[in-house]
C-alpha cells in the first residue's frame, strides 16, 4: 500500500478459530487511512486466510537494540 512505511504481523488470541492476525502498521506523516481501508486494500490483493483481522495504526514501532521490531 503506497502509505504505509512498515508493517509488522503477530498471532492474537481468538475466541473461535483459538489464533488470528493482527497488523501494526506504520503510515506515512500526514497522511490519515483508517483500518477499514487497509483491510479493504489487503482483501482485494490477499487470500482471505492472509488478511489481518485486527489492524493497529502507529506512529513509529518499537525497536530493540538489534533492529528486531518489538510487537508487544
Amino acid at each position: 500500500m503506497p502509505d504505509v512505511i512498515d508493517c509488522s504481523i503477530e498471532g492474537v488470541y481468538d475466541e473461535i478459530l483459538g489464533e488470528t492476525m493482527k497488523a501494526t502498521v506504520i503510515i506515512k506523516e500526514q497522511v490519515e487511512i483508517t483500518a477499514d481501508a487497509i483491510k479493504a486494500w489487503c482483501v482485494a490483493r490477499l487470500a482471505s486466510y492472509k488478511v489481518p483481522q485486527f489492524i493497529d495504526i502507529r506512529d513509529k514501532m518499537t525497536i530493540s537494540a538489534t533492529g528486531k521490531k518489538i510487537k508487544k
